[in-house]
């Protein structure tokens, strides 16, 4: 996850969970989750400070929070972006691959 270094954003803090039947653990999140789904909760680095200069958008990014692995069942996976703080921009990529279009 990429949080743009902005005026707006200061004080956003975005926490992302991936949510599906195929997991057997259930992190705590702030919201409901339906019966039968776990959670793997991720959660955004207290003063972290990573940041980098994207030249296509000219724009300070700080990278947050990130998860790498492997799923090897198929199945409905749902990822929920959500702050306890405030709302806030933020970007997030689903795999590795760069694919612009």
């Amino acid at each position: 996850m990429l949080v743009p270094k902005i005026k707006k954003n200061i004080g956003f803090e975005p926490n992302f969970a991936i949510i599906s039947k195929e997991f057997s653990v259930k992190h705590d999140v702030p919201f409901n989750v339906p019966k039968g789904y776990g959670v793997i909760n991720v959660v955004y680095p207290k003063d972290y400070n990573n940041e980098f200069y994207e030249k296509f958008t000219q724009t300070k990014y700080i990278k947050a929070q990130s998860i790498n692995g492997i799923i090897n069942k198929s199945g409905k996976y749902i990822i929920a972006v959500y702050s306890t703080t405030k709302g806030g921009k933020y970007t997030l990529a689903i795999g590795k691959k760069k694919i612009l279009g």
